[in-house]
């Protein structure tokens, strides 16, 4: 009789650790899906920013002395953001495009007779809409990868990650240039 609750109790023993490992795997899934998830909302609301660009170039032309140099990094900056091949790439490339959207937002302040027009009016309700869509998103992908991240590490839970090569994942943070979002009202004057 002995043997025979030895045996259950091992049954038992295994079960559970089955079980627990099958949820745990689950709830990894589950939590790098929403990181995924949010990530994709991250790289839609870069695209509207993205899209923007033409119409802020065609206004900012109109200036005779339009800063080339400024609007070459943005080029530059949103063609590495579309060849970055993963997320810590593109992390990279938002902010480095944050910091040169920057620049480019204060040009602004040189050429008054800009910021009046039809289209630049347009545009700026345009951004401020992408910039809050933007903000969000981050906020979210930073949740989401931050509860991803707790399950990564904590015990015992950091055990079944390990096993299945789960792995801390980056937040997206704002490079040391960017650490606020351009204030529209300042460069409009306003």
């Amino acid at each position: 009789m002995p043997k025979f609750k030895t045996s259950h109790v091992l049954l038992g023993i295994i079960l559970i650790i089955l079980l627990y490992t099958g949820g745990t795997y689950n709830n990894l899934i589950g939590k790098s899906n929403a990181r995924d998830t949010a990530w994709s909302q991250v790289e839609n609301n870069f695209q509207s920013r993205f899209d923007l660009i033409p119409n802020l170039a065609a206004i900012a032309n109109k200036a005779a002395d339009f800063e080339k140099s400024t609007f070459t990094e943005i080029a530059e900056a949103r063609s590495a953001w579309q060849n970055a091949g993963n997320t810590n790439a593109k992390i990279a490339a938002g902010q480095r495009f944050d910091t040169v959207f920057s620049r480019l937002l204060g040009t602004f302040e040189n050429y008054p007779q800009l910021t009046a027009t039809k289209g630049y009016l347009t545009f700026q309700s345009q951004l401020e809409g992408v910039e809050n869509r933007l903000r969000v998103a981050r906020k979210d992908f930073n949740e989401t990868t931050l509860k991803l991240n707790n399950v990564v590490m904590k015990f015992p839970s950091n055990i079944i990650a390990g096993i299945f090569n789960f792995k801390k994942q980056p937040l997206f943070e704002a490079p040391e240039k960017a650490t606020t979002a351009p204030d529209l009202k300042a460069i409009l004057n306003e």
